[in-house]
C-alpha cells in the first residue's frame, strides 16, 4: 500500500505545472472623444479634460482590473509577490496620456496592498506605492506601433491600399445613407471618406457609453447602421481577412512584430534564468494588436508561460471588460489543440510575425 501511494505521490508531482512569466496586454480605460462634429452638442469643455485623455470612468475600470489581476497571480496562484519589486514586474505603456494613465490606475489595484508606500505623510494617498513605467515618444515607438503614427509609413501605405481595392469602394458606396446622414447633421465638410464613418462612430460611441442623449437625429436604425459599418471594416484597414484578400502577414508583422519578439525574449529569459522578471505588462490602445480594433474598455490579454515536466507551454486568456471573467482561448488559434499549448508550437506559428529591424521595415 504504501508503494502505491508512494508512486501516486511521484506522478503528482511529475505532472504538476509550474508557472515561469505572465505577459499582460491591455486596451485602456473609457477615455473622451478624440475628436468632435462641428454641431456636436457636447464639445471639448463638455467633459472637462483634453480630447482622447481618460475619464474618471476610466481610472475606475482599470483600478478594478488591477484588482481582478492582483486575485488571479498575488492571491489565487501565488506567483506574483503583493510586495512591489522592479525585479519581478516591469511596465511598458504607449506614450498617449490615456494609456499611461491607465496603467497608473490598474497598478494602484495591483499593489494597493503593497507595503512600499510611505505612511508618514497625512495626505498620502491611501495604499499607493509609485511604480515606474516605461515609454518613449510617440513617434519613435515601434513597440506600440499604431497606423497613424508617422514612425511606419510602409503600414500607411498598405493601408490606403487597402482601402482603394473594389471591394472596399463597393462597401462604402453600399452605405450611403450612412454618408448622407453625416453629411447633413454633423456640419463638418462633406466626406465620403471611411474615416468619416470611423471618426462619427468614435465620437458617437464613447457619448453612448456616457449614458448621454444622443441628437434626434441619431435613430436606433442609423446607429445600428453605423455600428454594423465600423464592424465590418476596422479590422479589415488594420489588416485582417475581408472585403475578398486575405490576412495581410506584413501588416501584422509591422504592428505587432516588435511586441511578439518582446514577449518570446522574456519568455526565454524566464526559462533560461537570465531575467528574474515574472510580470510584464503592456498598457496600449486598441488599435495595436489585430483583432482588437473593436475591443472594449479594459480589456486585456494575458499570455502565461507554464512548464510541464521539463517542457514549456503557452496559456491565452481574455477578459472583454471588467464585468467578464477571463476565459482561455489558446485553443482559438491554428496551431494549438489544447488549453496549454507548445511553446515551440506557437513560436514557429508566429516566426513569420516577428519584426527582425522594424524600423527599417517601416520605411522600405
Amino acid at each position: 500500500m504504501l508503494a502505491i501511494l508512494s508512486f501516486i505521490v511521484m506522478v503528482t508531482l511529475a505532472k504538476a505545472d509550474n508557472l515561469l512569466s505572465v505577459q499582460v496586454l491591455w486596451r485602456h480605460g473609457l477615455r473622451t472623444p478624440i475628436d468632435t462634429y462641428t454641431n456636436d452638442p457636447y464639445d471639448d469643455a463638455f467633459f472637462g479634460v483634453p480630447d482622447g485623455e481618460l475619464l474618471k470612468h476610466g481610472m475606475e475600470q482599470h483600478f478594478t482590473r488591477g484588482q481582478q489581476l492582483r486575485k488571479m497571480y498575488v492571491d489565487d496562484l501565488k506567483f506574483v509577490s503583493p510586495k512591489y519589486s522592479r525585479f519581478e514586474t516591469f511596465v511598458h505603456s504607449s506614450d498617449y496620456p490615456r494609456a499611461s494613465a491607465s496603467v497608473l490606475s490598474n497598478l494602484a489595484g495591483f499593489y494597493s496592498d503593497s507595503p512600499t508606500f510611505p505612511t508618514g505623510i497625512q495626505s498620502w494617498p491611501s495604499g499607493w506605492t509609485p511604480i515606474p513605467i516605461h515609454t518613449v515618444p510617440h513617434d519613435d515607438d515601434y513597440l506600440f506601433c499604431v497606423p497613424e503614427s508617422p514612425t511606419c509609413p510602409r503600414f500607411k501605405q498598405l493601408q490606403d491600399q487597402r482601402m482603394q481595392t473594389r471591394d472596399f469602394q463597393d462597401f462604402l458606396a453600399a452605405n450611403w445613407r450612412l454618408f448622407a446622414t453625416i453629411n447633413a447633421n454633423s456640419g463638418d465638410p462633406e466626406s465620403y471618406s471611411y474615416w468619416s464613418l470611423y471618426m462619427m462612430h468614435q465620437v458617437l460611441v464613447i457619448e453612448k457609453d456616457c449614458n448621454l442623449t444622443m441628437p434626434d437625429w441619431v435613430t436606433d436604425d442609423f446607429w445600428a447602421q453605423l455600428d454594423a459599418a465600423n464592424l465590418a471594416a476596422n479590422d479589415f484597414i488594420l489588416g485582417a481577412e475581408g472585403f475578398g484578400l486575405p490576412l495581410d502577414q506584413e501588416m501584422f508583422r509591422l504592428q505587432s512584430g516588435l511586441m511578439l519578439k518582446d514577449w518570446m525574449d522574456n519568455f526565454e529569459g524566464a526559462i533560461n534564468g537570465s531575467s528574474t522578471l515574472k510580470y510584464v505588462v503592456y498598457s496600449g490602445v486598441k488599435d495595436q494588436i489585430l483583432g482588437l480594433a473593436n475591443a472594449d474598455y479594459a480589456s486585456t490579454i494575458s499570455c502565461e508561460l507554464w512548464e510541464r515536466n521539463g517542457q514549456h507551454f503557452i496559456k491565452f486568456l481574455f477578459s472583454d471588460n471588467i464585468d467578464e471573467e477571463f476565459r482561455t482561448f489558446t485553443r482559438l488559434l491554428p496551431c494549438c489543440n489544447d488549453d496549454l499549448c507548445p511553446l515551440a508550437d506557437f513560436k514557429a506559428f508566429i516566426q513569420p510575425s516577428i519584426a527582425s529591424d522594424l524600423k527599417k521595415e517601416c520605411n522600405a
